[in-house]
């Protein structure tokens, strides 16, 4: 079982994760299926540099690695 983390600093921690840091973890899922590591969900963990608090997303990919990958390869 792989469980994708992403780690971002902020100085306002969002409601809800931003969804340019969903997409990327998508991307990275991409990645790691492509070369055999199968990822069953991520967590974004937002560190707030002014007062070093917490707040952790989990996010359950909703989208197949295929409709992820075909979106990737068309930004590129």
């Amino acid at each position: 079982m792989v469980i994708l983390l992403e780690l971002k600093t902020t100085r306002v921690t969002p409601p809800e994760p931003y969804p340019h840091h969903v997409k990327q973890v998508e991307y990275y899922r991409v990645l790691l299926e492509k070369s055999g590591r199968p990822v069953n969900f991520a967590v974004i963990l937002y560190v707030n540099v002014n007062d070093l608090s917490t707040k952790t997303y989990l996010v359950l990919f909703d989208r197949s690695v295929e409709e992820v990958e075909k979106e990737l390869m068309e930004r590129k």
